[in-house]
């Protein structure tokens, strides 16, 4: 006994139609894929130029706390005359960090937070440097008694 199956018979016309439309779908996600790649790199070159943004204006920040805190020039002693003319050895960044004073920079760190804190849009007025270094000091003195 031969069976017979009734299988539907599809035009070449519609072939034809699901093959086009198969290459424009194909296309179409080609030109989605691209357009997500592409704001892909506008999204990260957005994200960088923001975060050179911020870093510059902490920089700024920290330079102008540092200048109220009379730090934009590290102190030292000057050289004798007879060192000048022997061969100077390299100083690293941490024997010139020695130099800053480390309770005004606290103090002056401290008395920013404290002006962010307390006035917004306000007129602040900048304590003397000597005040600075007094809050400093005792935060310092504060935190070794702690530590002990």
């Amino acid at each position: 006994m031969a069976t017979t199956q009734n299988e539907p018979v599809i035009s070449d016309d519609k072939i034809d139609r699901m093959q086009a439309r198969e290459t424009a779908l194909m296309t179409e996600a080609n030109r989605l894929r691209a357009r997500a790649e592409h704001l892909e790199r506008v999204r990260h070159s957005y994200s960088s130029q923001l975060r050179r943004r911020q870093d510059t204006h902490e920089k700024v920040v920290l330079g102008a706390l540092a200048k109220i805190a009379g730090l934009d020039a590290y102190r030292y002693d000057p050289l004798p005359p007879k060192a000048l003319k022997a061969k100077m050895p390299r100083t690293s960044l941490d024997s010139l960090a020695d130099t800053y004073d480390r309770e005004l920079i606290l103090g002056a760190m401290m008395w920013l937070a404290q002006s962010i804190k307390n006035n917004e849009g306000d007129m602040v007025s900048i304590p003397s440097l000597s005040a600075l270094q007094a809050m400093g000091s005792e935060r310092l003195a504060k935190r070794t008694a702690a530590e002990k």
